[in-house]
Order: C-alpha cells, then sequence, then structure tokens
C-alpha cells in the first residue's frame, strides 16, 4: 500500500504540535556507522536509517570561546546539562563538541571596537603547559606529549551524557579556525602549534606563510554521509524552510546555535530547533533507509521517496501543489 505523507508547514499550522510534548529518547544501539542500504545515512544495530539533527554551540566542551565571559582569563563553566534539556525537549539527537586550541582571541575588530579591548579565553587545552619557557599569550609553553587529563574527562562525560539522553556526538578533534589566519590576535599566534609555543619543536607553518593550514588535513573518499551545518554556510543563520529542504534533499541538518550570545543574535533560532525535531519525528516514521531525494515527484522539487511504497512531500510556499508517480 502506498503512503503519501503530505506537507505544508506554517509557523501556526498543526504540524507543530508533533513535539509540543517531549518525547521519550530513542535508544541508542551501538555504534553509528556507514555503509546501510542507503548511503546518505548512517545505521547502527538495529539497520535502520539513521536520520541526525541538532543545535551545537561554540562553548559547549572548552568554556569560554565565543560565549559569555569576554575578557575572563577564567571563563565561567558551560551549563551542559541545561544544554541537553533544551534539545531533548526539541526533539533533537545530534551535537557537536566544538574545541578550541587557541588559549585566546582578539574580536575587538570583528566587534569594531579598538585592537586589545575584546578577548575571548578558551580552557581546558587538550595539552598541559608545562614549559620552560613563556608561549606568545604569556603562559607557560605547552607539551605536546602529554595530554591534559581534565580535558579528556570532560569530553568523556559530555559524550556519556549525551548517549543517555539517547543522542549521537561528533567531536571536534582539530581547531581550525586559526590554521587560515595569518600572524595576528584572531589566528595562529595563540595556536599550540606554533613554533613559539611549545617546547617540542612542532612548528604547523612549514612554509613560513603565517598560517598553519599544515597542521593537519584529512581526504576521505567514497560515498558520504552528508550533514549540512549552518555554521559552513552563513555562521549564524538558517530557517525552518532550510532545515525542511535539507531534510527532503537527503540531508542531515544541524544548527549552530549561539546561546543567547548578544553579540551573534538569530530571531529565528527558536523555529530551526523546532523543525529539526519536526524532521526527525518523520525520520523516525518512515523506512528512510529506503528513500531518497526524488526531486521531480513533486511540483515543489521536494520530496523523498521509495517509488511505489512511501512518498514525503515538501510545500516551503502557500497554495496547492501535484505529487506525481
Amino acid at each position: 500500500m502506498n503512503r503519501f505523507f503530505r506537507l505544508r508547514l506554517r509557523w501556526s499550522a498543526p504540524l507543530a504540535g508533533l513535539i509540543l510534548m517531549p518525547l521519550a529518547s530513542a535508544q541508542i544501539n551501538g555504534v553509528l556507522r556507514p555503509g546501510g542500504a542507503n548511503p546518505r545515512y548512517f545505521t547502527d544495530d538495529s539497520g535502520r536509517a539513521i536520520y541526525l539533527t541538532g543545535a551545537h554551540t561554540w562553548a559547549n566542551l572548552v568554556d569560554g570561546w565565543l560565549s559569555h565571559g569576554v575578557n575572563n582569563p577564567s571563563p565561567p563553566p558551560f551549563d551542559f546539562d541545561g544544554y541537553l534539556d533544551c534539545l531533548q525537549a526539541r526533539h533533537h539527537n545530534f551535537i557537536r563538541l566544538w574545541t578550541q586550541h587557541m588559549t585566546r582571541t582578539d574580536f575587538s575588530e570583528e566587534s569594531g571596537l579598538p585592537a586589545g579591548s575584546k578577548f575571548y579565553y578558551a580552557s581546558p587545552s587538550p595539552w598541559v603547559r608545562t614549559g620552560p619557557g613563556t608561549a606568545l599569550d604569556g603562559g607557560a609553553k605547552f607539551d605536546l606529549t602529554q595530554f591534559n587529563d581534565a580535558y579528556f574527562d570532560r569530553l568523556r562525560e559530555r559524550v556519556l551524557a549525551a548517549r543517555a539522553r539517547g543522542m549521537y556526538v561528533g567531536t571536534v578533534l582539530f581547531e581550525g579556525y586559526a590554521l587560515r589566519k595569518k600572524n595576528a590576535g584572531l589566528g595562529w599566534n595563540y595556536h599550540p602549534f606554533h613554533a613559539a609555543n611549545n617546547v617540542n619543536g612542532i612548528n604547523g607553518d612549514p612554509n613560513g606563510d603565517g598560517c598553519g593550514s599544515e597542521a593537519h588535513t584529512l581526504q576521505a573518499p567514497g560515498d558520504r554521509v552528508w550533514i549540512a551545518d549552518t555554521d559552513h554556510i552563513w555562521g549564524i543563520g538558517g530557517s525552518r524552510d532550510w532545515v525542511w529542504k535539507m531534510f527532503l534533499r537527503g540531508y542531515n541538518p544541524i544548527y549552530m546555535d549561539s546561546w543567547n550570545n548578544p553579540d551573534y543574535p538569530h530571531t529565528e533560532r527558536e523555529e530551526v530547533a523546532v523543525a529539526m525535531g519536526q524532521t526527525r519525528a518523520f525520520a523516525q516514521r518512515i523506512n528512510l533507509a529506503g528513500m531518497t531525494p526524488q526531486n521531480a515527484l513533486a511540483s515543489t522539487g521536494y520530496a523523498l521517496a521509495a517509488p511505489g511504497s512511501q512518498y514525503l512531500f515538501y510545500q516551503p510556499e502557500t497554495g496547492a501543489f501535484s505529487p506525481s508517480r
């Protein structure tokens, strides 16, 4: 029997009632891995396609980065439990834990302020600062052979806390923002891989161009699970329509949430968060592993389908639209 899900979404539409009540966390069934029936999604021990969506924010692993605590070398701790509460209430199932290897960054210029008037500090670091010698930020140099237990203990604790809520975690292991910046307060000067900041002789800029882009590269051949991140499209941005369009085009959308930082406002923050939970609710109802984008099947250009079995259409505008088979 054919199953059609026809969707026309507006903010006040009854569909929003799908997740107004917090839903129980879905069970984690083993490790996510590629290689299921539909290469657009991960799978697990259940064999089902796992649709990932959720909000992430810069300070959810390392305190201080682009968060509260400006000009405070000891930034206030991030409320990770409150963060998970917010995501769980919106039926999200994926977060990205951000790292930040720059110990301090000068955001004065980006904020239209005199240089040196607005710093973000970040801690803890993955490496221990032992010296001898002083790094460019005035602290002891890093020993890159010694890992910082406080950092990795926190990483483990937060991954386990997210798992207990039915959430998957993507962990950023290497910070890349500073690597493409020249020697300035916003960039490479305060990175542990800068030759002046470690005792190991590690130089992340062997060609001397003032950037550390040589420090790490990664190429992943073969089929990919595509995660669409607002941070790499707008920085701060996105909308309800964007979430649904990404879902219908076979992507896993995630949202960079500034977490009420007044420097990065986004008026559509809540509707993006709700839409991610709604798309996940549909992903759990359909046989996602058997469905692929079939844009020609709807006059709107947005359709997920297992032809002859299940169809999900999205109308981003008002008015009628025409599905076809």
